[in-house]
């Protein structure tokens, strides 16, 4: 990937926030990890989940850590298994490219996304980025969402940015998750 695009700043910004989640040993430091993203990225909000996804099964969510998505949100997306609704984890589960929302939901005008997100923008959720990372030996998928509230939506140079640090933040996710005993979820 090339990095040409970016300011100075931005590229020391984004080696910090690879060096962080090179040394991420805990749920609380991929949290503060993903709010620099989010910075970064100029999010308002941020959220990182870790979920197993076997082959023709549907995801059995792992791990969530939340950075800044409305607490009320998160709990009525985890309660309602909103994730197996929402167009953008559909479109995660088979395409794990970062994604810009606005280009994901020109795909998904069925009615269950179309109440998905009409719900989602209640909580603010208009605007966003997604990214992840799919791993089929180990049949997990991570997801880093990054999100606004305001009409200006994301872009390429935003993707950039989180195409660079994605893979670290993955493998970040997949130690801190496995460092821990059991499942956990740390919703702050």
């Amino acid at each position: 990937m090339e990095a040409k695009d970016l300011s100075k700043s931005e590229l020391i910004a984004v080696l910090e926030v690879i060096e962080d989640a090179v040394g991420c040993d805990s749920e609380a430091a991929l949290h503060g990890t993903i709010l620099r993203v989010k910075e970064l990225v100029c999010a308002d909000y941020a959220v990182c989940g870790l979920a197993r996804a076997p082959a023709g099964d549907p995801l059995e969510v792992l791990t969530v850590i939340n950075g800044s998505y409305p607490e009320e949100w998160l709990r009525v997306y985890m309660d309602e298994r909103l994730y197996t609704k929402d167009p953008v984890v559909r479109h995660h589960a088979r395409f794990t490219t970062t994604q810009l929302w606005t280009d994901t939901f020109r795909f998904y005008r069925d009615e269950t996304s179309s109440t998905f997100l009409h719900r989602a923008y209640d909580f603010g959720l208009k605007n966003g980025l997604t990214s992840g990372v799919f791993d089929p030996v180990a049949q997990k998928t991570s997801l880093f969402s990054f999100a606004g509230d305001g009409e200006e939506a994301f872009g390429v140079h935003h993707k950039k940015v989180v195409d660079l640090v994605v893979p670290h933040l993955h493998r970040a996710i997949i130690k801190v998750f496995e460092g821990a005993t059991g499942v956990s979820s740390m919703l702050m």
